[in-house]
């Protein structure tokens, strides 16, 4: 049961303890004390935070044992204090950074860096009624001059290359290696800036001067010093390594994808972070596909239509119903070759055209429109009011004998053709046949009725080089009377392989630029003709 007359225990705190507002590992570079006066009486009252007190509390833990307990400065504080630590951050890649704590009661001591070698910074009041607070900052230890950016060229400078001047900011150390750098003046504009030496120990940017006496050029120099991390992956498409390299870079920094400082086959891109920190990401891959020797082969099957094809001499002789051909497979192996080439315009693979044409044959008792067909060059008539009219087909790309037969060779191989004006009579099957001025031979392989009347035969020896007086009269064999007219022309000979049916043809390409620069991607797909 409560026992009325107990007395409660009463504890007293002043504010708040503001030395636990500072990181532990640096409330070393401030003395103070911690002062526990114990038996004080119960109603005595914590000190103000004045002066040089930090805090102070009253701990009543038990009725007539009260103790007082007080933190305050050693000393006066010798203001600013500025304390430096180390250490290895995992923040963008990784790197050894200092951490600098700076205490003062002068606002312009207390500074929140800003670019891309800090990697966290913060500043908190300590004491109000001191009127002191502090920032803590984390940056690169080594931080060198990564660029000098171009923001504006001016005008009026002198034209040349000439070395600029680096400053560093007022209130920051000398660097440990001071960093150079050279721009090119081209019609009195700033146009390019390289560095010669990035330098090393920079604390903040540094400002640029020594341009000359132009007026209107702006130039920034930019920190780097992180590390670069390098990414190896297969690449399924290129079949080879695909190297991305990445390091963290300040967000001016100057990428121009297609630029001179870029390399062939390398993609430069810069990806932000935050405000002040961006990845400069650089891709390269190194194709062994680079010509259609070395190319990647895949297969797909698919339709595919082949074009059509039309023996105009037959269809005219036919009445149109004879030497028209079109083809289509409703599945055929598609060969697809991929390669890449480097080049800063878009590279042609070799191909062989297909341009077909429609026509119309005039024959003998209609006419008849062929579509898409390839043909050999050749004229047909047609009726006016005015009389006969000419339309001439150009011979298309291929033409029919190239699709069949080839391409010429140049050269000839000489024939005699037989026609037989009269068949005679009295002749039979096995007969050979002969005619006066050279080595003309047939034989006999057909006759028609009981009359022994030529039908048919085939040829024994052209009698190529003959000299022969049209008609020629028949002689040998049982019968008697058949006469033929002997006709000398000459076939043009085809080189073997160039025919296109039965050979490979490329029936599609298609050229992409990647984004890496002056590369291209080839593919073509081709078919094997019927």
């Amino acid at each position: 049961m409560p026992h009325n007359n107990a007395r409660p225990l009463v504890g007293r705190d002043w504010g708040y303890n503001w030395l636990e507002l500072i990181p532990p590992e640096f409330r070393s570079a401030l003395k103070y004390k911690i002062t526990k006066t114990p038996g004080v009486p119960n109603g005595t009252l914590p000190d103000e935070p004045t002066g040089l007190v930090i805090t102070s509390k009253i701990n009543a833990d038990r009725i007539n044992e009260v103790e007082k307990e007080t933190i305050e400065l050693d000393s006066a504080l010798n203001l600013p204090i500025t304390t430096k630590n180390h250490e290895i951050t995992k923040d963008y890649g990784g790197a050894e950074v200092d951490v600098v704590l700076i205490i003062s009661n002068d606002p312009a001591d207390i500074q929140v860096g800003e670019g891309v070698q800090w990697t966290e910074s913060y500043t908190k009041t300590l004491s109000t009624d001191l009127g002191i607070a502090f920032s803590v900052g984390k940056r690169l230890t080594n931080a060198f001059v990564d660029e000098v950016v171009v923001v504006a060229g001016g005008s009026g400078y002198t034209n040349g290359s000439h070395a600029g001047t680096l400053t560093p900011v007022a209130g920051d150390p000398s660097p440990t290696t001071t960093a150079t750098f050279n721009f090119v003046v081209s019609g009195g504009i700033i146009t390019s800036a390289t560095m010669t030496n990035r330098g090393a120990g920079y604390f903040n940017r540094p400002t640029v001067s020594g341009l000359g006496g132009g007026t209107g050029a702006s130039l920034v120099a930019i920190l780097g010093g992180w590390p670069e991390l390098v990414e190896k992956d297969f690449d399924e498409e290129m079949r080879v390594d695909k190297f991305i390299t990445r390091r963290v870079v300040d967000p001016l920094y100057p990428v121009d994808p297609a630029g001179a400082s870029v390399p062939n086959g390398y993609a430069y891109e810069l990806k932000p972070i935050d405000k002040w920190h961006s990845w400069l990401e650089i891709t390269h891959r190194t194709p062994t596909a680079v010509n259609e020797g070395s190319a990647i082969i895949n297969y797909a099957f698919r339709p595919y239509k082949f074009p059509g094809t039309l023996e105009h001499v037959v269809a005219q002789v036919s009445d149109a119903w004879l030497g028209y051909r079109s083809a289509k497979a409703d599945l055929v192996r598609t060969k697809i070759k991929t390669w890449w080439e480097t080049g800063s315009s878009a590279p042609t693979p070799s191909f062989d055209e297909i341009i077909s044409d429609t026509v119309v044959i005039r024959a003998f008792d209609r006419v008849e429109r062929f579509t898409d067909v390839l043909h050999n060059g050749f004229t047909t008539t047609f009726a006016t009011e005015i009389g006969a009219g000419i339309q001439t087909f150009l011979a298309t790309s291929p033409s029919y004998d190239e699709y069949y037969k080839g391409t010429p060779d140049g050269t000839s191989t000489d024939h005699v053709y037989f026609s037989l004006i009269d068949p005679g009579a009295g002749y039979v099957v096995g007969d050979h046949l002969f005619f006066a001025g050279g080595s003309a031979e047939i034989e006999i392989t057909a006759t028609q009725g009981t009359g022994g009347f030529i039908y048919s035969w085939i040829v024994i020896d052209e009698g190529i080089g003959g000299s022969y007086t049209n008609p020629v009269s028949a002689t040998g064999g049982s019968g008697t009377g058949a006469i033929f007219f002997l006709a000398p022309y000459s076939i043009a000979n085809y080189t073997p392989g160039t025919a296109w049916v039965g050979t490979e043809r490329v029936v599609s390409a298609h050229i992409t630029q990647e984004k890496e620069k002056n590369l291209w991607k080839v593919q073509t797909e081709s078919i094997v003709m019927r």
